[in-house]
């Protein structure tokens, strides 16, 4: 166990040892991690700490070890994205032969790689793509998973290495996109080249026929409801709509002072009746502030005051509070945010 492993594990054993049910409502990280990258069920977190990368097992922290990477032919991302089940991330790296000078960056490749939790010092490739900005959205089953870039196109991946393809949808604006609960369906934000985000459309394309249907004649970042059969448009307000798009169901206001924060994440409750949602209040200031809470029953919303905090992590598992990162100063502190019963909120 090295030094910093000593200093930070007495703080870290009690949230550790219960999981998203810990009894703690703060908890202090190691302030020399930085990157910080949780498992949806808070069991495993991936940080940075001196151009290194460790893995920690958050149920047993004796397992805490360094991730190994080859330099002399890649040069690695210390970014990880998190598979749904927890049992392993994603990482990527860039050939180094090919991305040195501003020419070659044109024909730059990155190869991206699934690591599992249980066997670390083993990165298992996936597939080599053109160097991109890219957004990564794992699909709920933990099969698959979405690389989506600033040019609009959506490459699906294999999580078995079994292969990938792109996806026909072709936005002139890196699309916003959402897994169905199945994952055979994604909802996506749609902007049609040579013109604005008031042309665009929020569609879904089926994964097995590739066909696409229109569901919103506007622009809104899509979340599926957990039945698999009503989407939320997030913009500037709350659209409840079939996924056929046969009818608006309902239209859901903030309160006037907050804005929401659509693209920045959203996290449904443990039994799936409540999605919490980021605010910010009206002003030049873009920090989330607050959480939006969505009652799925009552399609009504409520706003929980929260701390400054960078991003929400996951519910607890009784559904009685929600566990969010700090930001700034802050971003080394877990909290928890405590959510009011139902009669409460209402």
């Amino acid at each position: 166990m090295n030094k910093y492993a000593v200093l930070v594990y007495p703080l870290l054993m009690m949230f550790l040892l219960s999981g998203c049910a810990a009894t703690w409502d703060e908890l202090i990280l190691p302030e020399d991690a930085s990157l910080m990258y949780f498992s949806p069920n808070l069991d495993w977190v991936t940080y940075a700490r001196y151009q290194t990368l460790w893995l920690a097992s958050l149920s047993d922290l004796q397992h805490e070890r360094q991730i190994p990477r080859d330099y002399t032919v890649e040069t690695w991302d210390m970014h990880t994205y998190w598979s749904p089940d927890g049992t392993g991330f994603l990482m990527r790296s860039y050939n180094r032969a090919n991305c040195l000078t501003e020419t070659s960056w044109k024909t730059c490749t990155e190869t991206w790689w699934l690591v599992k939790v249980k066997q670390p010092d083993i990165h298992i490739p996936l597939c080599a793509l053109p160097h991109r900005e890219r957004i990564v959205v794992w699909s709920p089953t933990s099969t698959a998973f979405a690389v989506v870039d600033r040019g609009g196109s959506v490459i699906i991946v294999q999580a078995d290495g079994s292969g990938y393809q792109e996806l026909p949808i072709f936005s002139a604006l890196s699309p916003f996109i959402s897994w169905s609960p199945d994952g055979q369906r994604i909802a996506y934000t749609h902007v049609p080249y040579l013109k604005g985000a008031e042309a665009g459309e929020t569609r879904i394309i089926n994964l097995t026929t590739q066909q696409t249907t229109t569901v919103y004649a506007t622009v809104a970042d899509p979340i599926w409801f957990p039945d698999g059969e009503l989407l939320a448009l997030v913009g500037k307000h709350i659209v409840i709509t079939p996924i056929d798009g046969s009818d608006v169901i309902e239209e859901i206001y903030p309160p006037e002072e907050y804005l929401i924060l659509p693209s920045q994440g959203s996290v449904w409750s443990p039994d799936g009746s409540k999605l919490a949602l980021y605010l910010r209040v009206v002003g030049p200031n873009y920090k989330p502030v607050a959480i939006g809470i969505l009652n799925k029953h009552t399609l009504t919303f409520s706003v929980v005051k929260a701390p400054y905090f960078h991003e929400i992590l996951n519910w607890t598992s009784d559904g009685q509070a929600i566990i969010v990162r700090g930001s700034e100063q802050r971003s080394n502190i877990l909290q928890k945010v405590f959510v009011p019963s139902d009669e409460t909120l209402r």
